[in-house]
Formats: structure tokens, C-alpha cells, sequence
């Protein structure tokens, strides 16, 4: 591969120019030929500036694979996948994560190239390596092949327009292919790619910002994350300016559709595709729409629709999604197993190799192809593919639990754990044993102890009946804690009225209506889940005519509605002191 157009990268209030982007790629191409070796994968290691797009771009023009590396997932995580991918070598930055990398070769953008012959990788077939959940407990190493990402590079433009000079935000992870369509594809058609920070790409409020103070023209995201825009601003505003929304990676809500219909000029697209096909495989235009369909496959990909008899099943009969065409990965990397279930080679294809999706779907009366959910227990919780035995297996670690199971509930978009142990287990400690082992959005926010599981005829446990059983249950915190807990805040005589709000305020917004709220509850012990908590703050802000803290958008960043109520408190007190002083 060779980028002959290139646009702008601006971040951290830093603009690149095209010819200064170009120097910098072909410094570090020189470089990283003199010491990567034909054949070898390399980590990538770096913080969100600049250079994750250009050393990728440099990675891809040289024809090194990769493995790009998230340094926020837990230790023995990232030391897996190093160890799953081969990897010997990390491309990285002076200062980052030392201890961790201390047993690996750094290759250092900033250094200065070794003499010698440089190393000619143009038999190399992979393009990266890309880890998605896996259901055995370990992550699958996806190899993604040169000519698959090419293809694809060619192709989406052909469905989406990608206009010389027009702004796009990079929100993604640059760990998440996605980050291939809004940073790479962006840059090759000569956009500006403004790069979120760390702080930026995850908080809504800033990512409101951004596109105002840059004039965001495309955006791509998942529709979660669209939704915690729209709870910051319920007109969205911040899209009035705005061209194209590309969402994807979950399912389409339809109440965000109709709502983004509403604005002017402004191209809704929903995009389609597993990581195993590289990045996406198909695009629908649902501007003018009124059903939320799949769409057409990019040019170079065929969709098959095939009943359990592997033969195409009839219109209006829902049969499995199988992609065949130059984008299908090679498969899982040292995981043949997984590979020769998941990528199957049938006549349909003459003999091309087809992935298996696990995607249902159907073609409706008016040919469009509507998703219908999945074939086993992987779901997508904003825009991340999780395998829900992969939760389960690494909780079973615990001595405590005897057994487990994970369980999706779409409704309120978050993770529910069931599980059989002799005593109840505290929230924290079943949460705090999984960040050691699982990123985060695999972390569960609710837990119940039961004595028994819901079973289907066929002997497999029944996912959906068991959600069904969560207001029947006890959450996950020792029995004598709530006992001690019981007397409510509403219930004390010291009760303030800012205290008689924000628990006006959090009842409100849990499930359980008429529930006792004590300064001792955790929020997901009540469950809220990240979205209902961004609505609660949203409250708190215009009930109390605050601004939180940008760190205090995670669920997790308080313990108990104590801590959260404290907060408050002494952002009213400052408030105060402030307008004491005007």
C-alpha cells in the first residue's frame, strides 16, 4: 500500500499538514524496516496524539502487521494477546508503560534508523491482528488480511461520500477496526481528521465540544454513544452543522432514527459488519427509510442467507448470515479450532472461504434485509462484540462460585450476572476479580444469587427466562448490610432539602419504584446502568444548576450515593462561595 492523497490530523489542539505527515511516514517507514525482521508482528503502544495515525499509516505502507494495544485493559490481558499474536516486538513511545513492556523489544518512534539492508515484508499477506471476545474464557485473534482492508478502503467511499477538506472526529479506540474507516479512509481522502483525547473520545460533554469547536462534518459511532449525546443535548444541536452520522455496531434504536430525520441535511447511515470481515461489510441509507435494514454489501462482499441445511432459505424465512469475498479474515490466529467452526468453506462460494456470522436475518416483503438478533449468546453492547461465556468463564476463577451465568438485557443496554455460591458475594468483589482480568465494558453492573437456573427443553440454559427472575432476587451485598442500611436519608431529621432532591431524583430512575434508598446503595446495586446514569446527572446538573466533573461520568466513580451526594454538596458550596464573592 502506498497513500498518494493525504488530508490534515489535528489533535490536541495541534493541526499536521499533509506535507509534514507525509515526512513523518516515511521517517518512521525507514526506521521500523531497519530493525523489524520480513515476517514478524508487532505490538503498537502509543497514547492518542498524532503518531496512532501515523505509525499505523507507516505500519501499513511498509507491510508490517500489527497488533495494536489498549495499556488501559488489565496486565494479564494485554500479556495474552502479546503472547496469542507472537508478538517479540512493541512499537511504542519513550515513557509508556515500561513495566509492562520490560520483557518485550521497544522499537522507539523517535529513533533513528540502523544501518544495514532494510527488510522487504512484501509477501506479507496480514494487514493487522485484532482481538475480539471469545467464548472458551480467552480472546480470538482475528487476522485481518492485506487485500481485505485495500478492498475496503476502495469500496465504502462508493457508499458514503468522503469529501476532500470536510472534518471528521476519530472517537474510536485506535485498538477497534472502526478506527480504520474514520482515521486511515479519512486521511487517504484528503479530510481532517481531528483526533479526540482520552478525555475527549469517551465523554459526551466533550465530544459535544469538539464537533462545535471544529465543525465536525461526519461522525461515526455506535448508537449508544449517539444516545449519551442526545441525553447532554436533547436537541442535538451539535449536529445542526453536521453531514453524515455513520452509526453502527449494535442495533439501530428506532426512536433515534426518527429524531435524527429531524435534521436538515443531515445523511443517516447504518453500518453493518463483523471485525472477521474487516471493519464493515455493508451500508444502509436510512435517510428516507422507515425500516431499519442491514443494507447492501460493499462491492466486493456477498451475503448468503442460509437455514440450517446450509441451503438459501425463501423471503421472509430468517436463515444465518454467511459473508464470502476479499474481505474475510484468514481466521483466528493459533486457534484452529475456533477457525474451521467460524470460517467454512461451501460450494456457494466455489470453494472461497465464507465466514459464519451467527447474524440472523430476513428479507422482507420489500427485499431489504432486516436483522433479527444472533444464533448464540454473543451481543453487542455499545458497539463491543462480547461473548457472554467469556464473563462467566473468568468468574468461575472464583472459589466461591459454584456456578454462573451472564445474561444481555437490550432493553436497558447493560450485563446482568446470576450466579449459585453458598453465601452472597459483595458487588465490589465479583467486580473488582473481573477489572483484573476483562476490559471494562465486559464488566457486569448488576449481580443475583440463586439456587437454581432456568433451563430450556433441550437442556440449555434459558438467558432471556432468567432475566425475568432479577426483581425476584436479592442483589449481590451481604444480607447483614442491608439490614444495618436500612433506615433511609428520606427518613432522617437531618435531612436537608438538597438531600431530599437527589434522592427525589435517583428513585426516580431506579426499577425498583417505592425502593429505600440509603447512602450505603451503590447505583448499580440499584439498577442504574451507564445510560440511566448519565440521565441522573444530566438531572442533578439542571435541578442544581452545577457542571460535574468530566471524571465523574463513569458509573463506577462513585461507590455509594454517600460519596455522590458529598460531591454535590461541595460543588453547591463552592457555587456559593463564588457568587458570595460576585
Amino acid at each position: 500500500m502506498y497513500f498518494n492523497t493525504l488530508g490534515t490530523i489535528i489533535a490536541n489542539n495541534k493541526r499536521c499538514d499533509s506535507i509534514s505527515i507525509r515526512c513523518e511516514i516515511d521517517r518512521i517507514k525507514e526506521m521500523l524496516a531497519s530493525y523489524v525482521v520480513s515476517g514478524e508482528i508487532v505490538g503498537l503502544a502509543l497514547p492518542r496524539t498524532e503518531y496512532i495515525l501515523i505509525t499505523v499509516m507507516a505500519l501499513l505502507e511498509c507491510g508490517i502487521p500489527f497488533l495494536a494495544i489498549d495499556l488501559n485493559l488489565p496486565e494479564s490481558r494485554v500479556k495474552l494477546m502479546l503472547q496469542n499474536a507472537g508478538v517479540k516486538k512493541v512499537v511504542t513511545t519513550k515513557g509508556v508503560a515500561k513495566e509492562l513492556l520490560a520483557e518485550y523489544e521497544c522499537i522507539y518512534i523517535e529513533s533513528e534508523k540502523k544501518k544495514g539492508i532494510a527488510a522487504d515484508y512484501s509477501e506479507n499477506e496480514l494487514a493487522y491482528i485484532i482481538h475480539t471476545s471469545g467464548s472458551t474464557g480467552q480472546p480470538k485473534a482475528v487476522e485481518v488480511t492485506r487485500v481485505g482492508l485495500a478492498s475496503f478502503f476502495e469500496a465504502m467511499p462508493e457508499k458514503i461520500p468522503f469529501i476532500p477538506g470536510k472534518a471528521i472526529a476519530c472517537l474510536s479506540n485506535y485498538t477497534f477496526d472502526i478506527f480504520f474507516l474514520e482515521a486511515v479512509l479519512a486521511l487517504i481522502k484528503g479530510l481532517t481528521v481531528v483526533i479526540a483525547n482520552e478525555e475527549e473520545q469517551s465523554n459526551p460533554k466533550r465530544i459535544i465540544d469538539l464537533i462545535k469547536r471544529y465543525d465536525i462534518k461526519l461522525l461515526q459511532m455506535t448508537p449508544s454513544k449517539m444516545k449519551l449525546i442526545w441525553l447532554y443535548d436533547k436537541e442535538l444541536i451539535c449536529l445542526n452543522r453536521a453531514e453524515a452520522v455513520m452509526l453502527g455496531g449494535e442495533v439501530f434504536p428506532k426512536e433515534l432514527l426518527e429524531f435524527l430525520k429531524t435534521k436538515q441535511n443531515l445523511k443517516i447511515y447504518n453500518l453493518y459488519g463483523p471485525t472477521e470481515t474487516t471493519v464493515w461489510s455493508a451500508v444502509s441509507d436510512l435517510t428516507r427509510k422507515e425500516v431499519i435494514d442491514i443494507g447492501e454489501p460493499l462491492s466486493y462482499v456477498k451475503f448468503y442467507l442460509l437455514g440450517e441445511d446450509l441451503k438459501s432459505v425463501k423471503k421472509g424465512e430468517t436463515g444465518e448470515i454467511y459473508i464470502g469475498g476479499k474481505g474475510v479474515a484468514k481466521g483466528y490466529r493459533n486457534n484452529t479450532e475456533q477457525t474451521d467452526k467460524h470460517f467454512v468453506k461451501l460450494s456457494l462460494e466455489f470453494r472461497n472461504t465464507m465466514y459464519r456470522t451467527g447474524d440472523m436475518a430476513r428479507y422482507d416483503e420489500n427485499g431489504l434485509l432486516i436483522f433479527m438478533g444472533r444464533k448464540d449468546n454473543q451481543v453487542k453492547l455499545r458497539g463491543h462484540r462480547i461473548e457472554l461465556e467469556e464473563i462467566d468463564a473468568n468468574l468461575m476463577k472464583l472459589d466461591e462460585i459454584k456456578l454462573t451465568v451472564t445474561c444481555f438485557d437490550q432493553e436497558n443496554q447493560e450485563l446482568v450476572t446470576f450466579y449459585i455460591s453458598e453465601i452472597p458475594i459483595e458487588t465490589s468483589i465479583l467486580q473488582q476479580h473481573l477489572k483484573k482480568l476483562l476490559p471494562g465494558h465486559m464488566i457486569p453492573g448488576r449481580y443475583f444469587r440463586t439456587d437454581s437456573f432456568i433451563y430450556t427443553n433441550s437442556g440449555k440454559i434459558d438467558r432471556r427466562s432468567m432475566l425475568s427472575l432479577a426483581d425476584t432476587l436479592t442483589y449481590g451485598r451481604r444480607a447483614e448490610d442491608a439490614i444495618k442500611s436500612e433506615i433511609t436519608l428520606a427518613d432522617k431529621s437531618c435531612l436537608n432539602p438538597v438531600d431530599e432532591q437527589i434522592i427525589q431524583i435517583i428513585g426516580k430512575n431506579i426499577k425498583e419504584k417505592g425502593k429505600k434508598v440509603t447512602s450505603k446503595d451503590n447505583l448499580s446495586d440499584l439498577g442504574v446502568n451507564s445510560l440511566s446514569y448519565i440521565d441522573i446527572i444530566v438531572q442533578f446538573e439542571d435541578a442544581f444548576d452545577i457542571i460535574i466533573g468530566d471524571d465523574k461520568l463513569y458509573l463506577t466513580a462513585f461507590n455509594n450515593i454517600g460519596e455522590l451526594k458529598e460531591y454535590i454538596c461541595s460543588l453547591l458550596t463552592k457555587k456559593e462561595q463564588v457568587e458570595g464573592v460576585s
